[in-house]
């Protein structure tokens, strides 16, 4: 038997299908995983490429790279600001569309960059072009495409995938970017890079499908748990009611947006104080630079590895409380970083304290898994990607914060985790006092209010009770 539930789809219950009758959940999703993993390895390229070849770009043109510097901050701010709009057009035309469109169309302009770019006004437009096509594949996206294909106690697996596309990059970019530029300059880099783009636009054009109804299947993981499945075609029907800027005011108006925008531009403060910061606070603490670069790639290591377990333990627990609890630990440890160097200790004691603090740095892949259940279906592409623009306040404030706050303790970068860690410990209190619990025994809340208030049509739920039975 068949009950109502989320999405105007239907509710699996135990109660209420016989082993024999439940439904079965796609693999075909970790295909579409796989599709979004290799655009992360793509999107962390691109936003490498810039500061990789700065150097090599300002000789050719015969200026100095802080002329070339506006480029950076120039895709940068484009990039974050384009997230909202590239989510609602992942909303209204599929995921397909968007990943396509944001990984070819950031290729071809690298590609042309490369190859016509003849002053730097032409290439450092080129580039900016590049991110708003490459907004398309960027992080902010992925919690649309795991809603869609993974049920609820499935997602934070996906998320462990994707979120490891980035991290695998920054491992092999120190590689593939040097040598491309050995081999050809930066006009080969850039090239290089842009068929990269290019071919995963491809694959993704081929691979992925917006949603699993599309292949007459059900989000992977749905076999497993009292679970939803999400009626496509109710929700694709209330989007069309609705323009872009009507859903982004709509989400504008949820309390979940500024809960999450807040917690998400301190995660950002805290980030980018320490990608800006971290080296020259080891320096200023007396270690060299070779000491420093291992530290860092202890931290990395990490990450890694943070972003591998901890959204797949989200899946069987409140995904606010794995945030909070791992916010909570990256302030504290970032903290006593600031002790740890005014201090000098052993460097294997510093060593430790890093991979720590790698594991925390996973919040960013626990906050986009998070995303994925704080807005409803149809909007499950329009609010995280509001999410990630609001990021920007903070993704380009924290250096300016932090910098301004070493400037009046006396200049030494070592104080910097005094400012970053307090902002990493707001925001756990934050999420863990005011997000509603999802995931683990709370399952999908909106996605079932959402079913409730837009019930299936009677001939619809008996051809998808007959579907089930033939399955």
């Amino acid at each position: 038997m068949l009950t109502e539930s989320d999405n105007g789809g239907i509710k699996l219950s135990e109660q209420a299908v016989s082993p024999g009758m439940q439904a079965k959940g796609s693999n075909y999703a970790w295909v579409v995983a796989i599709a979004s993993f290799l655009a992360q390895v793509a999107a962390f390229f691109v936003v490498q490429l810039w500061g990789m070849n700065l150097a090599y770009m300002a000789n050719d043109f015969g200026i100095v790279p802080t002329d070339l510097a506006i480029g950076s901050s120039l895709f940068g701010v484009i990039y974050a600001a384009l997230a909202v709009v590239w989510g609602s057009i992942a909303d209204k035309l599929g995921i397909r569309f968007v990943q396509t469109i944001g990984a070819i169309g950031s290729g071809v302009m690298l590609v042309i960059a490369g190859m016509f770019g003849m002053n730097s006004v032409t290439v450092i437009a080129l580039y900016a072009i590049a991110g708003v096509f490459l907004s398309g594949i960027s992080l902010s996206i992925v919690p649309k495409v795991v809603s869609v294909w993974f049920a609820t106690h499935s997602r934070g697996k996906a998320f462990a995938l994707i979120c490891c596309g980035g991290s695998l990059a920054g491992v092999i970019n120190g590689v593939i970017m040097p040598a491309m530029i050995n081999e050809g300059g930066w006009r080969l880099c850039f090239v290089g890079i842009g068929i990269i783009c290019v071919i995963v636009g491809v694959l993704v054009c081929i691979f992925v499908r917006n949603n699993p109804s599309i292949m007459g299947k059900e989000p992977f993981g749905i076999e497993k748990e009292t679970e939803v499945v999400v009626n496509q075609s109710q929700i694709q029907k209330d989007i069309d009611k609705e323009s872009n800027k009507e859903r982004i005011i709509r989400v504008l108006k949820m309390p979940n947006l500024w809960k999450m925008g807040i917690i998400f531009i301190l995660y950002q403060v805290y980030y980018m104080a320490h990608v800006t910061f971290f080296v020259a606070a080891f320096i200023d603490a007396g270690y060299d630079l070779t000491t420093a670069g291992l530290i860092s790639s202890v931290l990395y290591a990490g990450i890694f590895a943070g972003q591998i377990i901890f959204p797949i333990i989200s899946d069987h627990f409140a995904r606010k409380n794995v945030l909070g609890i791992l916010l909570l630990c990256a302030g504290i440890l970032y903290m006593s970083l600031y002790f740890v160097l005014s201090a000098n200790l052993d460097t294997g004691v510093v060593l430790v304290l890093m991979a720590a603090c790698g594991v925390a740095f996973a919040c960013n892949a626990m906050m986009q898994s998070t995303m994925t259940e704080m807005f409803p279906p149809d909007l499950r592409g329009t609010g995280p990607g509001m999410v990630n623009t609001l990021g920007m306040i903070g993704k380009f404030g924290g250096p300016l914060i932090c910098g301004t706050a070493i400037a009046s303790l006396g200049g030494s970068a070592i104080v910097f985790p005094l400012i970053s860690g307090p902002c990493a410990i707001v925001a756990a209190i934050i999420a863990l006092f005011t997000l509603p619990k999802t995931s683990g025994k709370y399952g999908d809340p909106l996605a079932e209010k959402y079913a409730q208030e837009r019930p299936m049509e009677i001939e619809e739920q008996e051809l998808t009770e007959e579907a089930i039975q033939e399955s």
